[in-house]
Formats: structure tokens, sequence, C-alpha cells
């Protein structure tokens, strides 16, 4: 059983995690969410290099889990990034929140280890989604606007993510997310997309107006 976690992508320990948040209360429901990315990091900790975990999805074989010196350290710096985060809005008691921030960090630390663009895609989704809840939960006016524009750009670089992937796939016949080349049309329209996304120079204008409107420990958690 314990093999069977460890050689599992640890942002399921997140995902898993949230489904319970609703029914936890009190401080236990705060202690709770600071002891998963406490016991993701140890997860992360030992998985070996090279370790790579395949699940079969229509035609192709997803790559749920693919473990490198880089993804172990942004597994790192997310799991102790929420931890922090966590320790810090102790007397937090919104589940929404709460929920949020697992199901997004669980999703950030999905992306980096996902082995294909199907996988990527999927996390990098969900990560756009809960991320708008952390704007919505501080529930003002102001909030609400804000949350709107932001999913929408968000869904604007999803879709630019999306039609490079479609591009790539239909250029090479492989979901793998290695190497691209510069001469292809998917890998600029793939780049793109994440510019966008993360609110790279020059697509940033929307993180200003977005930021500032989520609750305190929701920007805490989307700046980190």
């Amino acid at each position: 059983m314990i093999e069977i976690l460890f050689n599992t992508s640890p942002a399921f320990i997140f995902l898993v995690a949230a489904i319970f948040v609703p029914f936890l209360k009190g401080h236990f429901k705060n202690v709770f969410v600071i002891l998963i990315p406490a016991i993701t990091f140890f997860m992360i900790h030992k998985l070996p290099i090279g370790t790579i975990e395949m699940l079969p999805f229509l035609h192709y074989d997803l790559t749920i889990l693919r473990v490198d010196k880089l993804s172990k350290a942004f597994g790192y710096i997310f799991t102790l990034s929420s931890f922090a985060a966590f320790i810090y809005g102790f007397y937090q008691k919104k589940s929404l929140e709460h929920i949020s921030i697992l199901v997004y960090v669980g999703s950030a630390i999905g992306v980096v280890f996902a082995g294909d663009l199907f996988t990527l895609y999927m996390f990098w989704e969900l990560m756009a989604v809960f991320s708008t809840f952390l704007v919505l939960a501080r529930k003002t006016s102001a909030s609400m606007a804000a949350a709107k524009r932001y999913i929408l750009v968000h869904i604007a670089g999803g879709l630019i993510l999306l039609a490079g992937i479609i591009v790539h796939i239909n250029a090479t016949g492989s979901i793998a997310f290695d190497q691209f080349s510069i001469q292809s049309l998917g890998t600029w329209l793939i780049l793109i997309g994440f510019l966008v996304n993360a609110a790279a120079v020059p697509f940033s204008s929307w993180l200003p107006d977005a930021y500032p409107e989520a609750t305190v420990l929701g920007g805490v958690i989307l700046s980190a």
C-alpha cells in the first residue's frame, strides 16, 4: 500500500484531501490542511528520480507521474509555500478557501509532474478554475467582477494552450511533454498559453486587477 502511494502523483494527496474539508470543523480542519503539504513533501522526497507512472486513456498512455530533479524542486516549493500559507491562515474558517487552495496547489503539483500534454492540460485548467474561487471567496461586488474578468483571461489562455497542443499532436503524433521545435506553430501557441495564464510580460495587465480582490489567504497562495 505504501509503495502504491509513493508511485502515484503527489497531486492526488491534495485533491483527495479537498473532498474531506467540508466535513471537518474547527481547529481540526486547520490542522488537517497544514498536514497535507507536509505529507506531500515527504512523499515527493521519497520519489526516486526517473520514476514514471502511466495511465491508459483512449488510444494514449497518459504519463501522470514523471519524476526528475526539476519536478521535485518545484514540488518542494509548492508544498513548502502552501504549508507556510496554511499556518499563516490558521484561524481562517471558510471551507471554500481551503478546498480551493488544496485543489489549486495540488493541480500545480500535477502540472510539474505531468509527462504528457493531456495530463498537463487537465491540471492546468483545474488551476484556472479553483484560483478563480480564491477571488470569488471575498464575496464583494468588486471581487465578483474581478473574478469574471479573471476567468475570461484564463479561458482564453487555456484555449490558446489547447490549440497549441492539438496542432503539436497533429504534427508529431505524440502527446509526450518533451522538447518542442521552435519552428512549430504548436510550440508558440503552447508558449503563449503559458505566458497568458502566468501573467508574464506582455500578458500581465490582468493580474493587478484580480489579485488585490482575492481574500488575504488567497492572495498569499496566488502570489506564491
